[in-house]
């Protein structure tokens, strides 16, 4: 999956398809556009909220950060769990998440940390 991913991060002209040049497969979303990756675990179906260029040192946007509304998940039976309310989360450890840093960089998840979220009612 990773080698399929990085083909994706080329330099292709605007009219190129990074599905023509990847052995990925598209596959239908139910509530957005663009099509899902059949072979990743998991999808985010999202909807584009913000856009916040980055400018660089000539005043020129060079980049953007994205802000989107996750309106539909779907999750590998093989990662999905369910806490003791019954509530569904992805098991990061089965998942094994790969994430790209930048420049040349990926980063593979090998240690996961649990912590519970403190009640913000008794936090004065």
């Amino acid at each position: 999956m990773l080698e399929a991913a990085n083909v994706t991060c080329g330099d292709y002209s605007h009219n190129e398809s990074e599905w023509d040049v990847s052995t990925l497969t598209p596959i239908p979303a139910v509530k957005v556009m663009p099509p899902r990756v059949a072979e990743s675990v998991v999808h985010l179906e999202c909807v584009l909220r913000h856009e916040y260029p980055i400018l660089n040192r000539e005043d020129k946007p060079h980049a953007s950060i994205l802000i989107a509304e996750v309106v539909m998940v779907h999750a590998n039976e093989g990662v999905l769990e369910h806490d003791n309310t019954g509530r569904p989360y992805v098991n990061v450890e089965k998942l094994a998440p790969i994430s790209r840093l930048g420049h040349l960089d990926y980063a593979l998840t090998t240690e996961t940390i649990e912590m519970e979220m403190p009640n913000h009612k008794l936090i004065t």
